[in-house]
């Protein structure tokens, strides 16, 4: 009988997956990650910073980060040009809710050769929120972080979701 009580235990309990953890199960290349500490310092240090949110516009316009723009996910060399400013050499960091679909653009624009400096925000706009830096919305700071879908919302620590 105790036997049993532990097979039925063992079967019942799932280990819930740490934040990390989760990421990794939907990062899926090589695409060099930077973390929000490090994003942060650099762009107080003036350092030219290039932010890419790749996420749709009503997610973007419920909150993104400061000074981060929409750009043509589907053409990623279509950055480098005059109209944008942009240049191979910029430091480019991409950023979704949490990194699996700026990674996969962010690949593609190592792949193309056309930067030299591409990053994908470890964690996304998540763990941007929960490290506490500031987000803006349309009406200036915000708390809202739009969080894809309610599944996505339990990883939001610090903010408010939105989906």
């Amino acid at each position: 009988m105790f036997k049993y009580l532990i097979l039925i235990t063992l079967c019942v309990y799932q280990k819930d997956d740490t934040f990390d953890e989760m990421l990794m199960k939907y990062y899926t290349s090589d695409v060099p990650k930077i973390q929000p500490s490090v994003l942060d310092e650099k762009m107080k240090s003036g350092q030219k910073v290039v932010l890419i949110d790749v996420r749709e516009s009503a997610e973007y316009n419920v909150s993104r980060i400061p000074g981060s723009g929409i750009y043509p996910s589907y053409y990623p060399s279509a950055l480098a040009n005059d109209e944008t400013g942009i240049t191979k050499g910029d430091l480019i960091v991409l950023y979704c809710t949490i990194g699996a679909r700026s990674e996969k653009i962010a690949n593609r624009m190592i792949e193309e050769g056309d930067f030299t400096q591409v990053f994908n925000l470890y964690g996304g706009i998540i763990n941007w929120s929960n490290s506490g830096y500031d987000l803006e919305g349309p009406d200036g700071k915000t708390e809202e972080v739009h969080v894809y879908s309610a599944s996505w919302a339990k990883w939001l620590t610090k903010g408010i979701p939105v989906y």
